[in-house]
């Protein structure tokens, strides 16, 4: 700890726009601080397991989670939501969720995504303001639908009993993976685990193709100045290749403006591999 005159005085002396006084700071960061000791952050929470929770009861295997009770297997949420599993971004007091992704202000629904102010309701996507539907796509202030379509009540309540009793074991269960709307290159699952090909099809996923790089003539990145003061215009139109993922990428400059805001340098690496770099530390 510094003084603040101090401080300031020891950051003036720093220069973060070259990438090897950056490069020598991360690595000491990594080497002294983060390597060998795992990052925990849990503020005020009871019976909790998982990481980045705050004023959380009873959540187990949860992560960036504020404000919940009796939770499992919860990614990204906020607000008072109970008694939510095996979901993602749900917010603002939605309780009893099952298998849903960006639901708000819900009660007891499964298996929906983008629902807000829905309850009674599953297997549906951006529903507001609903209760009562089943198999629904972008309704809103609707009840007691099937397929998009109303029934009386008493008609409706028929209708959910026998799909529930067609589908069996099944009920409950998400939508198959055929039915994916990202295949595997695509999706967000790559960020934190992998699979390979016959891991992916073998529960009937698309794997999708792998991004192939264009033949052409790049340039090395030891053309790439130290520091981010020393690029000129003409560096700009570069087109570089990333030596470890062997992708070509480009200095943009909104980018410029960016790390020259945040005292940064200028990047050596495809933005894949810098964002692998990142979420390492907040995986496991």
């Amino acid at each position: 700890q510094l003084s603040k005159e101090e401080y300031e005085k020891k950051m003036d002396g720093i220069n973060l726009g070259s990438y090897e006084v950056f490069k020598s700071l991360k690595e000491k960061f990594i080497n002294e601080i983060v390597k060998g000791k795992p990052y925990i952050r849990m503020i005020n929470t009871e019976n909790c397991d998982g990481n980045f929770l705050i004023n959380c009861k009873n959540c187990h295997h949860c992560y960036d989670v504020e404000d919940a009770e009796d939770c499992m297997y919860y990614r990204i949420g906020a607000n008072g939501c109970k008694d939510v599993v095996d979901s993602h971004a749900i917010v603002d007091g939605s309780q009893v969720i099952y298998g849903n992704i960006s639901t708000t202000e819900s009660y007891n629904c499964h298996n929906v995504i983008g629902c807000w102010t829905t309850k009674d309701s599953f297997y549906s996507q951006f529903l507001q303001g609903c209760s009562n539907c089943i198999g629904c796509l972008s309704l809103r202030y609707k009840k007691n639908c099937i397929l998009n379509k109303e029934y009386p009540k008493d008609e409706y309540e028929e209708i959910k009993a026998h799909i529930i009793e067609q589908l069996g074991d099944y009920y409950g269960n998400p939508f198959p993976f055929k039915l994916a709307t990202f295949d595997y290159q695509d999706s967000a699952f790559r960020d934190y685990e992998t699979m390979s090909k016959e891991e992916v099809e073998k529960i009937g996923w698309v794997y999708g193709k792998e991004e192939k790089v264009e033949p052409g003539t790049y340039n090395s990145i030891k053309e790439i100045p130290d520091d981010i003061e020393s690029l000129t215009a003409n560096g700009l139109d570069k087109v570089f290749l990333c030596e470890i993922s062997k992708k070509p990428f480009k200095i943009i400059p909104q980018e410029i403006r960016l790390l020259k805001k945040i005292q940064a340098p200028l990047p050596r690496n495809h933005h894949d591999v810098r964002f692998q770099e990142r979420i390492k530390f907040r995986r496991g």
